[in-house]
């Protein structure tokens, strides 16, 4: 892939060690779709996701997200006290996204740091901002509007406003496992 071009080298760290770099936008994409195809074959949920953000269809979102996490991850890799692996997870997945939403992981704003700030390209649609937690007790849903709260607590929204989103929509998002439950 270096010596056709799809990579190129940014720093030599070594004699046989280098830091590669993708050289343009175009073959950014092509490896964001590479990467996509090759996690999330299975969901190929970006299209339904990408038209749930746009027509605030939130039950979809959720579906979608929780359908990332059904298919590509591990069962035994969810921490059994914390949001991380969902948050690495959703994040890379949420990348693709990038032509539409620019997503932004654990970004100051407010008082404190969202996990997942979704902000649109178009100032014209919603943005979503995303609290993950890993449920902790057997009352998920109580959980989820906990997590809701935080984003309204500590006034996460302010980044999207700053940038010009009137629309924000806010999902506390709580996980057992591979289930997820949500309040918005």
């Amino acid at each position: 892939m270096l010596f056709s071009g799809y990579l190129t080298i940014k720093e030599k760290l070594s004699e046989t060690m280098f830091t590669l770099r993708i050289p343009n936008k175009e073959i950014q994409k092509l490896f964001k779709g590479l990467f996509v195809d090759a996690i999330f074959r299975e969901s190929n949920n970006v299209g339904s996701l990408i038209q749930a953000l746009v027509t605030k269809n939130i039950s979809q979102i959720i579906k979608s997200l929780e359908d990332v996490v059904i298919n590509a991850i591990s069962f035994y890799d969810t921490s059994k006290k914390y949001e991380n692996p969902y948050q690495t997870l959703l994040g890379g997945f949420l990348y693709a996204l990038d032509d539409y939403y620019i997503m932004h992981p654990n970004m100051e704003s407010g008082y404190g740091r969202a996990d997942i700030i979704l902000e649109p390209r178009n100032k014209a649609w919603a943005g979503y901002i995303l609290e993950l937690k890993r449920s902790n007790t057997n009352d998920i849903e109580e959980e989820a509007e906990k997590a809701f709260d935080q984003i309204e607590d500590k006034k996460y929204e302010i980044l999207l406003k700053k940038n010009g989103v009137k629309d924000v929509v806010k999902i506390g998002l709580v996980f057992d496992g591979k289930k997820a439950v949500a309040y918005y």
